[in-house]
């Protein structure tokens, strides 16, 4: 999908808030200080996860009218999935705390709020000072795939191979 943006402006580019709605508001807050408009902030996904306010920050987001990447926990929350697919290792320190988030976030969403997550953009594309930007989360094909600084330089020109596609 893609979206326009002002050229003249900062482009301000966050994700994971995790339910997290001090977090969130403070970015708010410095978007307005830095004079940033909505059209020029996006969030890259997991709105909802480990932290307490789950739909109080996805309230926030969705009113502020940024630009919203679909995360994992927007789909399977947004889609009733049995759990976020981060596939963890079973019984892991993660698995349990993202099972418990998950039960607890899933409970306190409304159907407004899943319909909205559900119909967010997989990606988003962005033309930036001559450059085409593709904003993802995770992976190209996996929003649940982690890529990191640590990954290889081969893992990362496959994920730039398949925005080609």
């Amino acid at each position: 999908m893609l979206i326009e943006v002002r050229q003249d402006l900062p482009l301000l580019v966050f994700g994971g808030p995790y339910s997290n709605l001090a977090a969130t508001l403070a970015i708010r807050e410095k978007a307005v200080e830095l004079k940033i408009p909505n059209s020029n902030v996006i969030c890259t996904g997991d709105i909802v996860a480990y932290c307490a306010s789950p739909r109080e920050c996805t309230d926030l987001i969705h009113d502020w009218g940024i630009h919203v990447v679909q995360g994992n926990c927007e789909d399977a929350l947004g889609n009733d999935k049995f759990d976020c697919g981060c596939g963890f290792e079973e019984n892991s320190s993660c698995d349990l705390a993202s099972k418990q988030w998950y039960e607890y976030s899933k409970a306190r969403i409304g159907e407004d709020q899943k319909v909205w997550m559900a119909d967010l953009p997989n990606n988003l594309k962005i033309n930036y000072h001559g450059k085409t930007i593709i904003v993802i989360h995770g992976g190209v094909n996996q929003q649940s795939q982690f890529i990191f600084r640590s990954s290889s330089t081969t893992d990362k020109l496959q994920q730039l191979k398949q925005t080609d596609s």
